[in-house]
């Protein structure tokens, strides 16, 4: 049987007719769903982030609403007074970076001021320990002094600008705090012991307020 005569045949012809439009559909199918993914993930089609740090977040919104891009706040922020506040301290994914058109943009916006913090408890620990405990909380150590009493560089008391202060008591970040310790002597023995008044850091306090 020769080929004129195969495609003389009609179940041949039938079942190749079947076959090449199964082909076509085939193919067809599958450019469709390559397009229709194309279109999706709007391939090709790149934003460039804006630059967002020390804008104000109600700008910061509308650039980013510009730009087809949405965003969110972070939260537990710290109070860094290099920047205003209420503005943008760091944004991810960073400035000038390539992103899909809906990206979340995350912001981490600087608050209004230091965050409260309880003052931990201090009293009788020796200062060696104090210090490092209060420098992680962010708190400086201002003046120290010393009285008599049997409890060596133990910390007896505390004072945020002359008003004593106790565990437990709310103070700003980056407050300063003087000292009272002891010298190891009796309450009966003469005090010939000198006040440490040096300053830790620049001593310098600019925070304000605190709660009882």
């Amino acid at each position: 049987m020769n080929i004129t005569q195969i495609f003389k045949n009609k179940n041949v012809r039938f079942w190749g007719l079947q076959v090449c439009l199964a082909l076509f559909l085939l193919f067809a199918g599958i450019y469709a769903v390559l397009l229709s993914l194309d279109g999706f993930t709007r391939h090709g089609e790149f934003i460039v982030v804006p630059d967002l740090e020390h804008v104000s977040l109600s700008k910061a919104q509308e650039l980013l609403e510009k730009s087809h891009l949405r965003y969110e706040v972070r939260d537990s922020t710290a109070y860094n007074k290099e920047y205003p506040p209420y503005t943008v301290m760091k944004q991810t994914p960073e400035a000038n970076e390539k992103v899909k058109k809906d990206r979340k943009i995350y912001l981490s916006i600087n608050p209004t001021n230091f965050r409260k913090i309880d003052l931990p408890n201090i009293i009788r620990r020796p200062i060696k320990e104090v210090r490092p405990n209060l420098a992680s909380l962010n708190i400086k150590i201002g003046r120290v002094t010393y009285v008599n009493d049997i409890s060596k560089d133990a910390v007896l008391r505390a004072f945020y600008k002359g008003k004593e202060i106790k565990p437990g008591d709310k103070i700003l970040e980056n407050s300063s705090i003087d000292l009272e310790c002891g010298n190891g002597l009796s309450m009966t023995e003469p005090d010939n012991t000198t006040g440490d008044n040096s300053q830790e850091g620049s001593g310098s306090d600019n925070s304000e307020g605190i709660d009882f």
